[in-house]
């Protein structure tokens, strides 16, 4: 049996969050994505308030059904211990986080038709882009 202190509870919500902020939910997601609508500084400042005491994240896979983006990609290299790789890895990885976005490396020295059948199994997400 699983103990209260060890059971996983639900993740927040927007709606957690417009609850102890007493808005609507469409302010929320307004305070988060800056807009479209403006918010007042006063309720901007409880929307925040708010997230910080509940800990809320937007959900990833909610925005890129919404957006059809995921914000991650992939560089697939046949050898990061080639310096070159791991120079063109690193560049890669930095210009992503620039962009808010996350980076996924695969080693893989296998066929185009391998590599695809491992980011499907592995990775179980969509990606914006691959190189």
């Amino acid at each position: 049996m699983v103990s209260s202190a060890t059971r996983p509870t639900r993740d927040v919500t927007r709606d957690d969050v417009a609850r102890l902020a007493g808005v609507s939910s469409a302010v929320v997601s307004d305070v988060v994505n800056n807009g479209p609508r403006p918010v007042a500084e006063a309720t901007r400042r409880r929307v925040l308030e708010a997230i910080e005491k509940l800990g809320y994240h937007p959900n990833a896979a909610a925005m890129g059904l919404i957006t059809g983006r995921s914000d991650l990609i992939g560089l697939i290299v046949p050898d990061i211990r080639n310096p070159y790789f791991a120079a063109l890895a690193q560049a890669a990885e930095e210009a992503a986080r620039a962009q808010s976005v996350t980076s996924c490396l695969h080693r893989a020295a296998m066929a185009a038709a391998a590599i695809a059948e491992v980011l499907g199994v592995d990775l179980g997400v969509d990606l914006d882009a691959i190189s």
